[in-house]
């Protein structure tokens, strides 16, 4: 699965996209997004997990607040960002995420909005080539 960050190019941007058709990888969101909703984490570099590859060399953490921020950038390092979500709203991504775990044979492209909170938003596309 491969994570990309968009600054431009299409009028949903800028926005920070999944994508790839790895149902076992969808499903380790599912566990990350299930975790801090439980509080099991507060932190975790999706970046950093085996079978993500990072475009352009983005870090992407999904990270536990106490009210929902959505993406930041960060100031110096332009090329790592953070979703921070409330622990409700970390369950109701998981739940998002769901139904793109159940099919690799599918040639269907599916999407879903994670997360819009703030100017950045957050896609998870089952498409290889990121599309939706």
């Amino acid at each position: 699965m491969k994570i990309e960050y968009l600054h431009s190019g299409s009028i949903d941007c800028p926005l920070i996209r999944i994508y790839g058709n790895k149902p076992a990888l969808i499903k380790r969101l599912i566990d990350i997004c299930d975790r801090l909703y439980k509080g099991d984490t507060k932190t975790y570099a999706i970046h950093e997990i085996e079978g993500f590859e990072p475009i352009h060399d983005i870090k992407l953490f999904f990270a536990l607040g106490n009210k929902d921020i959505g993406i930041r950038r960060h100031k110096k390092d332009k090329d790592l960002f953070e979703c921070i979500l409330a622990s409700e709203t970390w369950a109701q991504v998981a739940d998002r995420v769901r139904p793109l775990s159940e099919d690799e044979s599918s040639d269907e492209t599916y999407f879903q909005w994670l997360d819009a909170t703030s100017n950045i938003s957050l896609l998870l596309t089952t498409s290889k080539l990121g599309q939706w």
